[in-house]
């Protein structure tokens, strides 16, 4: 999450929104479209070979950040503070209702995310028929969607304000989760099942940039608030994935009714964070 803070540094408002639209076309499409590229390269390398890769992926990334990022932070700005400095920051961001309520609304996105990505492959080849190569093509159609969604979003924030976007974001993920677990009840199969899924992935595209620059965009510890938002992204969403499994994988309502959960709460908790009173117009 060093990048957000990064981004913070640079940027405010509405340009802090775009920059993170651009961020989250990588931070949310890689892990998606990861599953398809695994599977290619384990088509003529054993699982070795997928570690080497890695390997060198790291290994370029360690030699870019060290020799192609400089400080971004204005020395003016830098401070030298110790543990319980830091300690503060978090103390004061937690107190903070709009801040929590953000990110949490980025947390309950990325469960409802986490369950989509753990879950939809056993669906797709269990339930639904699909053979895995098809089950891959699906995940990668569904994850243009968010760099998609996040290009609408850098142009139309111009337009609109982020909070109005986050709402219109968080209102697209409650409808797909919603058309997703009415698919599944009514058994209409693939052809309500696949649309409902590129909706509600496509809305990432609109939410994360909107909530994480309204979540950044008056705190003093950029760094402390980045890291609050990558933790509880990562506890909600391992917390939420285990939670389908309770249900088997011979059916999708445990996937679809948990997407479906975590969709309208996600809306519920953006609706109250950013109703009239609460909206911060220095961030947009």
């Amino acid at each position: 999450m060093i990048s957000l803070a990064i981004a913070r540094d640079l940027y405010g408002g509405r340009a802090l929104a775009r920059c993170i639209s651009l961020l989250m076309m990588v931070n949310y499409f890689a892990p998606m479209i990861a599953p398809v590229l695994g599977s290619l390269l384990l088509s003529f390398t054993s699982w070795r070979g997928v570690f080497v890769t890695l390997a060198l992926i790291g290994t370029v990334i360690v030699l870019v950040v060290a020799f192609g990022l400089s400080e971004t932070l204005q020395p003016a700005q830098r401070q030298s503070r110790g543990v319980s400095a830091s300690l503060a920051d978090f103390r004061h961001l937690l107190f903070d209702a709009r801040f929590v309520g953000l990110a949490l609304s980025l947390g309950f996105t990325f469960a409802a995310i986490f369950v989509y990505i753990s879950s939809a492959p056993f669906i797709l080849e269990n339930v639904y028929g699909l053979a895995p190569q098809s089950s891959g093509v699906v995940f990668g159609i569904n994850a243009l969607g968010v760099p998609i969604m996040a290009q609408v979003n850098a142009r139309l924030v111009g337009r609109a304000s982020p909070q109005k976007l986050l709402i219109g974001g968080t209102a697209v993920l409650a409808i797909g989760s919603l058309a997703l677990i009415g698919a599944v009840l009514t058994g209409v199969g693939l052809i309500g099942v696949l649309p409902s899924f590129f909706v509600l992935i496509s809305s990432v595209g609109l939410i994360a940039p909107n909530a994480m620059a309204l979540a950044l965009g008056n705190v003093r510890a950029a760094g402390s608030a980045s890291a609050i938002l990558g933790v509880l992204q990562i506890i909600i969403g391992v917390v939420a994935a285990p939670l389908v499994g309770l249900g088997g994988s011979e059916t999708a309502v445990p996937m679809a009714l948990t997407i479906a959960v975590f969709g309208i709460t996600t809306l519920a908790t953006v609706v109250m964070v950013c109703r009239p009173g609460k909206i911060d117009t220095k961030a947009q």
